[in-house]
C-alpha cells in the first residue's frame, strides 16, 4: 500500500445517496490483503500511516457496536483467529467521544498522541509463523461529526539476526591519518568490514577492506581491529564500518567524524611534564569538551567536562598528585571526534 495516493474515508454510512434519512451502506469496511510468502521468515512487523481529523467527534466504548476506530489484524495460513497490530480508537470513552489515538494497551481506548490529517506512522510486532500471512484493515466510521480517516504506506518488515555485535567502534585523530577502531563482542558467518568514508553525510565509498579474525567467520569472543586512513579529505570525514556476511546482508554501524581542517587543532605542553600539563584546543562551535587521562593499565585517573568557546582555548591539568610513568591523554569533542595523545610525567 504506497504510491502516489492514500485510502481515505468520512462518515461511511451516509453512503453516497442519502435516501429518506437511511443508511446506504454499512459504517465498517475491510480490506484484505491474502496469502502474503512469508515462508521461513521472522521476526516480522508492520508499520503504516494513520491520520484523522482532530475536529471530528468519533464514537468510544460508550457506544457499543457503533465504536469508530481503525484496526489492523493479522492472521498465519489463511486459518484461526484475526490478531489484532494496530488499534485506534477514540481517546475519549464517554459520551462525548473525542479525536483519535493509537491503543497502547488494548482497551479500545486510544492513548497515544490524537491524530491529525498528517499522517503519523503506527507499528507492531507480528507474532508467530506459517508459510502465508493475511493481512486485515478494518474501519468503523459512524461518528456524529464530520470525522476523516486516512491510512497509507503499509509494509511489512523482517529482522534480520546481527551477524556481528560490536563492542565499540571510534575514530581517532593521527596527525594527518584517520585511526579506526572497533572490537566485536560476537561474530556468525562474518566475511569481513568494509570501511566507507563519505564527506557529505548522504555517499559513502569504500576505501578499505578488513578480513574478519574469526574462524569461519564465527567467534564468541571479543576481536579487536584497526584501519588507517592515511588519507583523509580536507574537512569533516565521516566513517562507518559495513559487515556482509555470507547470506549477502550488510549491516551498517554507527557513523564517527574526524575534522581535518587546519583550523581544528589540538595540541598539550610540556611533555614531560611534572605539575601542570597545558592544553590547547581549537575548537570550530562552542562545546562541551571530555578530558581523561589513563594510565597504562587503561585505569582513569582524571575525568572532566570542560566547555570550550568557538575559536582558540587553553585549560590546565593538575598531574603533580600523579605517579612517575606514562599515560594517555585522551580529548573527546561533542561531535565524536577523538584526540589522544601521550603524556610522560616526571
Amino acid at each position: 500500500l504506497q504510491g502516489a495516493k492514500f485510502f481515505a474515508a468520512m462518515d461511511i454510512d451516509r453512503g453516497p445517496v442519502w435516501v429518506n434519512g437511511n443508511n446506504q451502506i454499512p459504517a465498517g469496511q475491510t480490506i484484505t490483503w491474502s496469502g502474503i510468502n512469508v515462508l521461513g521468515k521472522t521476526g516480522l512487523s508492520f508499520k503504516g500511516l494513520f491520520g484523522a481529523n482532530t475536529t471530528g467527534i468519533f464514537q468510544g466504548t460508550f457506544f457499543p457496536g457503533f465504536i469508530d476506530s481503525m484496526v489492523v489484524e493479522y492472521r498465519f495460513n489463511g486459518v484461526g483467529a484475526w490478531t489484532k497490530v494496530v488499534g485506534i480508537f477514540s481517546k475519549d470513552a464517554t459520551a462525548n467521544g473525542g479525536p483519535l489515538g493509537v491503543d497502547a494497551d488494548n482497551d479500545r481506548v486510544g492513548d497515544g498522541p490524537a491524530l491529525t490529517l498528517n499522517l503519523t506512522e503506527a507499528s507492531g510486532n507480528i507474532t508467530g509463523t506459517g508459510n502465508t500471512l493475511d493481512l486485515r484493515f478494518s474501519i468503523f466510521d459512524n461518528n456524529t461529526g464530520e470525522g476523516a480517516m486516512a491510512i497509507d504506506n503499509f509494509r511489512l518488515f523482517e529482522s534480520i539476526p546481527l551477524s556481528v555485535s560490536l563492542a565499540s567502534f571510534e575514530a581517532l585523530k593521527d596527525k594527518s591519518t584517520a585511526d579506526l577502531r572497533w572490537t566485536t563482542e560476537t561474530e556468525s558467518d562474518n566475511t569481513g568490514f568494509d570501511i566507507q568514508r563519505s564527506i557529505d553525510g548522504k555517499t559513502f565509498e569504500t576505501i578499505g577492506h578488513v578480513a574478519t579474525k574469526a574462524i569461519d567467520g564465527n567467534s564468541v569472543q571479543r576481536l579487536s581491529y584497526n584501519f588507517q586512513d592515511k588519507a583523509p579529505a580536507n574537512g569533516v570525514n565521516l566513517y562507518r564500518l559495513a559487515e556482509k556476511d555470507r547470506e549477502g546482508h550488510i549491516v551498517y554501524s554507527d557513523v564517527r567524524s574526524l575534522n581535518f581542517e587546519k583550523d581544528a587543532t589540538f595540541h598539550c605542553y610540556p611533555n614531560p611534564v611534572r605539575h601542570q600539563l597545558t592544553i590547547e584546543y581549537n575548537a570550530m562551535k562552542a562545546e562541551q569538551v571530555s578530558v581523561s587521562m589513563t594510565d597504562f593499565m587503561g585505569k582513569a585517573v582524571i575525568t572532566r567536562s570542560v566547555n570550550m568557546q568557538k575559536g582558540f582555548n587553553k585549560t590546565n591539568i593538575d598531574m603533580s598528585a600523579l605517579s612517575q610513568g606514562m599515560y594517555n591523554l585522551r580529548v573527546v569533542s561533542a561531535s565524536g571526534v577523538v584526540h589522544i595523545s601521550k603524556v610522560a610525567k616526571q
